[in-house]
C-alpha cells in the first residue's frame, strides 16, 4: 500500500468513480454495436448511448471527437477531484506524451498543433506550444522533459517522426512508474502493459536481420515488465526464442497458441495481440471488488479507456465500410 493512500478521504469519489460507471457502455452493449447490420444501426445506437454525432456523405464523422470529449471529460472530472491532484497527475501523463509529440512535430513541420491536443493532460494546451518553441520542458515530468530534449536532436539527424513516438513514449511510461508505481494495483497493471508492448515489438520484428532486430528491442523497449531487455536480445540470438519468452509470461495465457507447435512457431501478431488485451484486463479486474481507495478510482479511469478504444476502433471499422459504398 502506498504511503499516501488515505481511504477516508477517497470515500466520496470512490462512490462517485461507482455512480458514474453506471453511464460506461458495458459489454453487452459493446456487443450490441459491434453486432450493427449497417453504419446507420451503428450509429443509431451509439446515439442511444448518449454519444451523440452527424455522418455527412462522404463518410466523415464527428463521433469521434464525441467520444474522445465524453472520455476527457470524465477523466478530468476524477483527477481534478483528487485530494492533492498533483500527486495523480501520472493518470494524464499519456496524454501529456500525446500533446508534446504533437507539439515537436508540428514545430518540426511548420505548422500549429492545436487541433491535435487533447485536453486532459497534466500540462494546459495552451502552454505547450510555448514550451516546445523555447525548448523549455521543466512543467512536464522528468523522464519527458529529456526526452524531449534528445527528440529534437533525433529528429534532426534522421528526419523520422517514428523517432519522436519512440523516446517520449518509452520515457513516458517511466514517469508513470515511478509515479504511479508505489500502489500495488497500478504496478501489476504496469507489468503487465510493459510485458505486453515487450512482446508485440519483438513479435514485429520478425521479418529484419538480427543486428536491426536487436537495435529495435533496444531503442523500443519498455522498462518496468517482468522481462528484461536482454531477455528479449538472447531470444533473438537463440532463433525465434518465442517460447522460451512465452514460458516467463504465464500471465499472458500464451499456450493458447503454441500449444503442440515446435520450438520455432512464431505465432499470428493479431492472436498475440488479444492475448496481451486479456492479460491486461484480467488484471484491470482485480479492483472490481475493491469498494473504495484509489484503485477503485484507477479502475474507473482504466475502464473509460477500454470503453474509448473499442468504440473508436469499432467506428473506423464502420466508418471505412461505408466510405467502400458511398
Amino acid at each position: 500500500m502506498s504511503d499516501f493512500q488515505n481511504y477516508d478521504s477517497y470515500l466520496y469519489l470512490s462512490a462517485r468513480a461507482e455512480a458514474l460507471s453506471a453511464s460506461l457502455v458495458d459489454s453487452g452493449q459493446l456487443s450490441a454495436i459491434s453486432d450493427s447490420a449497417d453504419a446507420g444501426a451503428f450509429y443509431s445506437l451509439l446515439s442511444e448511448y448518449g454519444i451523440k454525432g452527424t455522418v455527412n456523405s462522404y463518410g466523415e464523422t464527428e463521433y469521434k471527437s464525441a467520444i474522445i470529449s465524453r472520455k476527457h471529460k470524465r477523466l478530468f472530472e476524477i483527477v481534478s477531484e483528487l485530494d492533492e491532484p498533483t500527486k495523480f497527475a501520472y493518470f494524464l501523463y499519456q496524454y501529456d506524451c500525446h500533446n508534446l509529440k504533437s507539439a515537436i512535430k508540428c514545430f518540426e513541420r511548420g505548422i500549429s498543433p492545436k487541433d491535435l491536443f487533447v485536453p486532459s493532460g497534466s500540462v494546459p494546451c495552451s502552454e505547450i506550444e510555448k514550451h516546445v518553441k523555447e525548448r523549455d520542458f521543466s512543467a512536464f515530468p522528468e523522464n519527458m522533459a529529456n526526452a524531449a530534449k534528445e527528440a529534437f536532436t533525433a529528429y534532426e539527424k534522421t528526419k523520422s517522426p517514428r523517432v519522436i513516438d519512440i523516446l517520449l513514449d518509452c520515457a513516458c511510461f517511466k514517469d508513470i512508474k515511478e509515479n504511479g508505481g508505489t500502489v500495488e494495483y497500478f504496478s501489476d497493471l504496469l507489468k503487465v502493459r510493459a510485458d505486453g508492448i515487450n512482446i508485440l515489438t519483438f513479435l514485429r520484428t520478425k521479418n529484419e536481420t538480427l543486428e536491426k532486430k536487436e537495435e529495435i528491442i533496444r531503442r523500443c523497449f519498455v522498462v518496468g515488465g517482468t522481462l528484461s531487455s536482454e531477455d528479449f536480445i538472447n531470444a533473438l540470438k537463440d532463433g525465434n526464442g518465442f517460447m522460451e519468452l512465452a514460458k516467463k509470461l504465464p500471465s499472458f495465457t500464451f499456450s493458447e497458441v503454441i500449444s503442440s507447435r515446435s520450438e520455432d512457431f512464431i505465432p499470428p501478431l493479431s492472436e498475440c495481440e488479444r492475448l496481451c488485451r486479456d492479460a491486461l484486463e484480467r488484471t484491470e479486474n482485480k479492483a472490481v471488488y475493491i469498494t473504495t481507495g484509489i484503485e477503485k478510482i484507477g479502475y474507473y479511469i482504466t475502464r473509460i479507456e477500454n470503453e474509448s478504444r473499442q468504440l473508436l476502433n469499432l467506428l473506423n471499422r464502420f466508418k471505412n465500410a461505408r466510405r467502400r459504398y458511398v
